[in-house]
């Protein structure tokens, strides 16, 4: 088990967590929206750069943010996730993995490598004191990477939550900042109740600053008490959390994944939103992330009323991607503040070659109706 000196800071973390789920769904959706708000109101205090991450702006600690990204985010999109793969997934050596994208707002990135032989499979374990967490599988481009793992115990006690994942750089000796995390308990024929885990972690990655290449993951077992977990009425108290010790897997990152560098267009479209014009300047493309980047009238770019008015009204964006096998969604995780306006992240079906693709920005209310902003996006050829 861990030292005591690390207990009082992973306990907190375990409990805000087992808290933040208990939560109504949609006094969540509401609470995500209002701290946005908030988060705009302090970005005025602060500068014009102020980050408008709709994935950060919960006031709560990184694992209730954790949380909100495991449970939250797939009721927040007005209408139900129907993306879906565009043709048959080798999952092989990956099955339990499949049922993560019932919570996972990027799956379609995912489902893009995996058609096309970009991921790399680790299958690396480290076991100690009865846990063990395994290293399945990873994939990479020069923004983005994502590990796969799975999380078991031999213990009585059943796991709670992957407390801790972290990816370090040994080159650097510095940790990738970790962005997303999607995790479930897995269940199947032979597994006990709440003793296998399964995660997927998204991790930035800087393009201007050299490819990581030898990297170590480190991971913490949160567990409770048997029965806890079945039991809607229990409390997590900090005496009642244990953990395992750090486990550790390194690993060297494959070379093809330095193959695909980011490609940009310069659409250069115009709409009108609330009565204030915006324009679609630019969009990035890679294979495991898409980025969007919208831009205000230069006399407006200032204007933090005009900022919040417009941030909030765009209630959404991704872009229907078609493909020779069909027509992919791809969502958006992530939105942020630049000097000329926004900036979105999406995930990526790059990949796949799409034919067209069309950036669907969501405005409107669900009380006064819900209505789309089309626009084309010029493509790119892999």
């Amino acid at each position: 088990m861990i030292s005591n000196k690390e207990e009082e800071e992973l306990l907190s973390n375990a409990v805000q967590m087992h808290q933040q789920v208990e939560v109504e769904l949609e006094q969540q959706s509401s609470a995500i929206r209002f701290a946005v708000q908030q988060g705009l109101e302090r970005g005025k205090r602060k500068s014009k750069m102020a980050l408008f991450s709709r994935s950060t702006f919960m006031g709560f600690a990184a694992a209730a943010a954790v949380a909100i990204l495991l449970f939250v985010l797939p009721y927040l999109e007005s209408e139900p996730q129907t993306a879906r793969p565009l043709q048959t997934i080798d999952w092989t050596g990956l099955e339990d993995f499949k049922d993560l994208s019932s919570f996972d707002v990027d799956d379609e990135t995912v489902y893009s490598g995996l058609r096309n032989g970009y991921i790399q499979k680790i299958n690396k374990s480290v076991s100690s004191e009865g846990f063990t967490v395994t290293l399945n599988a990873v994939t990479a481009d020069e923004n983005k990477l994502i590990i796969l793992y799975t999380a078991t115990t031999d213990n009585a006690q059943e796991i709670h939550s992957i407390n801790s994942a972290k990816l370090e750089d040994k080159a650097t000796n510095s940790y990738l900042k970790d962005t997303m995390r999607v995790a479930s308990h897995f269940r199947g024929p032979g597994v006990k109740s709440y003793s296998k885990f399964i995660g997927r972690s998204t991790f930035d990655l800087d393009r201007n600053k050299p490819f990581p290449e030898q990297l170590e993951a480190d991971f913490k077992i949160a567990l409770v008490d048997p029965g806890m977990m079945e039991d809607p009425n229990s409390e997590i108290a900090y005496e009642d959390v244990q953990y395992s010790p750090s486990l550790k897997i390194s690993f060297t990152l494959a070379s093809k994944f330095k193959e695909h560098p980011t490609q940009t267009v310069y659409p250069d479209k115009t709409f009108t939103l609330e009565g204030h014009e915006i324009t679609l300047t630019q969009v990035e493309f890679s294979p495991l992330m898409t980025r969007v980047n919208l831009a205000l009238q230069e006399n407006e770019r200032d204007q933090w009323q005009i900022r919040d008015k417009l941030f909030v009204a765009i209630r959404g964006t991704e872009i229907a991607s078609e493909t020779k096998k069909g027509v992919g969604r791809l969502l958006s995780y992530s939105g942020g503040g630049t000097d000329e306006g926004f900036s979105y992240l999406l995930s990526s079906n790059l990949l796949d070659n799409p034919r067209s693709m069309e950036l669907l920005i969501k405005t409107g209310s669900e009380e006064e109706g819900l209505s789309e902003i089309k626009l084309k996006i010029p493509v790119v050829n892999q």
